[in-house]
């Protein structure tokens, strides 16, 4: 028989600790896509439709069809749609995402005439550039606004404002940071924030299922985090009738301005796509808009109304055809097209107003006094939100200490709801999205929980069983300064047969040992992972995708053998992989090693190499397995921007390729066997296409895929290189970095308000150093030497410690907490120049690692916001 084209990832490239370090844990699982119900005994789940209105300053726009299921209201998304056309603003549903190119929200700015600041000038940002608040800016030098709809007239006598700025009568305000409008020139705002793909978790131990009456139908987890709602029913409700529920996607994702602003449940009635009513007053929160639910009724307190091709004359000059925007009364028009038309106006955009801004991000990045870059956490407006490392904080003072940007702690109050019948839990795990901090809860008998986390934006990982783990992958938000935050975590049913059918794949068991718990986190993982990875690559399957999970490495050796395959090749698979793609819609995983293994990472990987046998048979084992690492590790960053965190799931995979090249055994790129046992050659490929992409594109890497099976010269076609010249580059590259030294690095912790006191640090050279004296909401940078010694800024006191041995040149910095994980801290490696932060290690009471994985936060209260080498 002819073997299908087989793409394996080797076991050693997700147990990927250097020796003697400790051992990164089994990875995540998350949630997934839509998971339409299969059919079942028990009656079809059903939610209870009403209809009511909802409201725009204060009128009715019109009246909607709401659901009430699982504890959150719902409404349809069409109408949401519609809802905003209303207002000039443009949308696209898929399926799975909406998308707006934007919308408009307010911005905090100095808006000055002649260099002088005018107060009551409101600010939005849209599309690119400021509009301000021409009424108010004509107010102030004795001018007007006619406003015509399509035509808008604004009186702004240039004298007369040269005159009042001139005399002073302007309030002056402070200089704010860089991002000044001239004559149209865009003002600088913190980066936007790309959420591309999938997360990570550090899954804990492997737990067996012990699960009660196992449900026939699977309807997909659902998460709820809804303040806004009470859990006692609002009342009294408006006449309903139930309505069927079809499916649920707990991760629909919201774009805007080509970033994700959160992932959102959604769910699917009678044809139609229902759009949880709370994370639209949340969206709406974002861009500065108030809103009310009170179980029956939407109302908002205003819309921008965006006018396209609105003909705006100043000053009785050539009328400028542009976009204008009427909010609460006011009309707002391009600072740039005031500016065009001879008004000295200048805007200064300091940052952004809302809470969470979509596209915005946090707080966005900003350089600190060492030359490292620095970036703030939070997602709700606050200075870097739960940690430090914000650009508000500007440059550490020449001692090294910084304060601010570190907000207080929040207390949630969880309980788990069922969708089917229950089954026993003991934890949950809630994971950070920025910092990938995790943070664990025990659960009491009556199914409720309680946890502290700094403000942000959260995904509740996982329910832990005795032997197992439900991973659920369920977003929610902590605000600052809120008293306490209620939270509902949806548990789904779990499949009674041996398989679960998602959207685009069908999730196997392969032997009968293969857990039910297993079934629903890997179809989850692989919804997940699938909209980012197609709509990133631009493919997708030809048909349904079959992913045929095996309890044990005979087993997986044995569909191997049936496959046709010798049985030193299918050992070697048995051996060295956790998981095969087999064509194009075949994928066979290894759950012993996937459950130690990131799964987001190991599945995108996966259906990476499925996605391009579909227009590829001939691509070169390189670029196949650089492109799936890309697409991977996209996945397992999961919308963090932590440019520490992925520097250290980078770095941490490159080490292993960079010691071969000093050691003289690494091959050629292109030339070494994809399973070679000496060292994970597809690290090499990472290597190899991350550079690619970094100058090219993306786009050209797919267009010289899609090239390879009719042109024997794709690569020089597409990138204007032979491949032997790019190739030659990147080993040039690879040995390049291997030749340099450790020169030492400087390490920014900051420390959150219930964080700790001490920390010591351990170097390789066998030294510990106790550092005393930190103080809550501070940030600290410690040098790190090559040496082995530490510097510390003054008002730290530095002084030997005990109890830490050196373990293969790693560096630690750890602490003592309270709680079931009372001793916590970070690995930290410095090698061929290039620090970095390898893993957050957590231990249980009896001093033994219970969780490792990559972050740059503990739950303890400690994380590091920069890592910068030593010149």
């Amino acid at each position: 028989m002819v073997l299908p084209l087989v793409a394996a990832i080797p076991t050693a490239a997700w147990a990927q600790s250097p020796p003697g370090a400790l051992p990164v844990s089994p990875a995540i699982a998350a949630a997934g896509a839509i998971a339409p119900l299969a059919p079942a005994a028990s009656a079809q789940p059903q939610a209870v439709r009403h209809d009511g209105p909802v409201t725009v300053a204060g009128k009715t726009w019109r009246t909607v069809p709401y659901l009430t299921y699982g504890g959150t209201n719902y409404f349809g998304i069409w109408y949401l749609q519609q809802l905003l056309r209303a207002y000039g603003i443009t949308s696209d549903w898929n399926g799975s995402r909406l998308t707006l190119p934007d919308f408009p929200r307010p911005v905090t700015a100095q808006v000055r005439l002649s260099g002088v600041t005018v107060p009551g000038v409101d600010t939005l940002w849209y599309q690119g550039q400021a509009y301000v608040d021409a009424s108010a800016l004509a107010a102030q030098v004795g001018g007007g606004v006619s406003d015509g709809g399509q035509a808008v007239s604004i009186t702004l006598p240039v004298a007369q404002a040269e005159k009042v700025a001139s005399q002073g009568t302007l309030t002056s305000g402070a200089a704010g940071p860089a991002g000044t409008v001239h004559a149209g020139v865009a003002p600088i705002l913190p980066a936007p924030v790309h959420r591309d793909t999938a997360p990570t978790n550090p899954a804990l131990s492997r737990r067996a299922a012990a699960v009660a009456d196992p449900a026939p139908a699977r309807h997909g987890a659902t998460m709820v985090a809804n303040p806004a709602e009470p859990r006692r029913a609002a009342a009294p409700h408006p006449a309903t009738v139930p309505a069927p529920v079809d499916g649920f996607q707990p991760n629909g994702e919201v774009y805007v301005g080509g970033g994700l602003w959160r992932r959102v449940p959604v769910l699917y009635s009678g044809g139609t796509t229902f759009f949880g009513v709370w994370y639209f007053q949340q969206f709406l929160s974002a861009f500065g808009i108030h809103s009310n639910w009170d179980g029956s009724e939407l109302a908002i307190d205003d819309l921008p109304l965006v006018t396209p091709h609105t003909a705006v004359q100043v000053n009785g000059g050539a009328a400028a055809t542009t976009e204008t925007v009427r909010f609460q009364g006011a009309v707002y028009v391009p600072a740039g097209v005031l500016a065009d038309a001879g008004v000295p106006l200048t805007v200064e955009v300091t940052r952004d107003a809302g809470a969470g801004q979509p596209g915005a991000g946090p707080t966005g990045t900003g350089q600190d006094a060492t030359g490292g870059q620095g970036v703030g956490s939070g997602a709700d407006g606050t200075d870097g939100g739960a940690y430090g490392g914000s650009s508000e904080n500007g440059a550490m003072s020449p001692r090294g200490v910084a304060g601010g940007g570190i907000a207080p702690w929040v207390t949630v109050h969880g309980r788990l709801v069922y969708d089917g019948p229950s089954y026993p839990l003991q934890q949950i795990s809630v994971r950070d999205v920025q910092t990938h901090a995790h943070y664990y809860a025990d659960i009491a008998q009556d199914g409720t929980f309680s946890l502290t986390l700094p403000p942000g934006d959260y995904e509740v990982f996982a329910g832990i069983a005795a032997d197992d783990a439900i991973y659920l992958l369920q977003p929610f938000h902590v605000p600052s300064g809120a008293a306490g935050e209620n939270l509902d975590v949806h548990l789904p049913a779990l499949p009674a047969a041996g398989r679960v059918s998602g959207i685009h794949a069908d999730v196997a068991a392969g032997d009968g040992q293969v857990r039910a718990m297993d079934l629903a986190s890997v179809s989850d993982i692989f919804e997940h992972v699938y909209p980012a990875v197609s709509s990133t690559t631009g493919l997708t399957e030809q048909g349904r995708i079959q992913v045929t999970l095996y309890s044990s490495a005979q087993t997986y050796r044995q569909h191997f053998i049936q496959e046709g395959y010798s049985a030193e090749e299918a050992d070697s698979l048995a051996e060295n992989s956790v998981a095969a793609e087999e064509g194009t819609d075949q994928i066979s995983v290894l759950m012993p090693e996937f459950s130690k293994a990131d799964g987001l990472n190991v599945m995108a990987h996966e259906l990476t190499h499925a996605l391009v046998a579909t227009v590829s048979r001939t691509i070169p084992s390189w670029a196949n397995e650089g492109l799936a690492w890309e697409m991977g590790i996209a996945a397992e960053l999961d919308g963090s921007v932590d440019p520490v965190l992925e520097g250290g799931i980078r770095w941490f995979n490159w080490s292993d390729t960079l010691t071969h090249q000093q050691s003289g055994d690494l091959k050629p790129l292109g030339q070494a066997d994809a399973l070679d046992a000496t060292y994970n050659v597809e690290l090499q490929d990472d290597w190899a296409m991350h550079q690619l992409i970094a100058q090219y594109g993306l786009p050209a890497v797919m267009r010289y895929v899609r090239a390879l099976d009719h042109d024997p010269d794709a690569f020089s076609h597409t990138f204007g290189i032979p491949f032997d010249t790019f190739a030659n580059r990147v080993q040039a590259s690879i040995a390049q970095r291997a030749a340099q030294t450790d020169a030492g690095f400087t390490l920014r912790l900051a420390v959150a308000p219930n964080g700790p006191g001490m920390v010591v640090i351990a170097t390789p050279q066998g030294r510990a150093y106790q550092l005393s004296g930190l103080t809550p909401g501070q940030s600290y940078d410690i040098v790190c030497h090559a040496d082995g010694t530490v510097s510390a800024p003054g008002g730290i006191r530095v002084g030997a410690a005990g109890g830490m041995d050196a373990q293969d040149d790693m560096w630690f910095v750890m602490f003592q907490t309270n709680g079931s994980l009372p001793r916590q801290g970070f690995a930290i490696a410095d090698a061929f120049g290039v620090p970095y932060v390898a893993e957050a290690v957590l231990y249980d009471a009896s001093g033994q690692p219970a969780h490792a994985y990559p972050a740059t936060a503990l739950p303890g209260g400690l994380s590091v916001t920069s890592i910068t080498p030593l010149r």
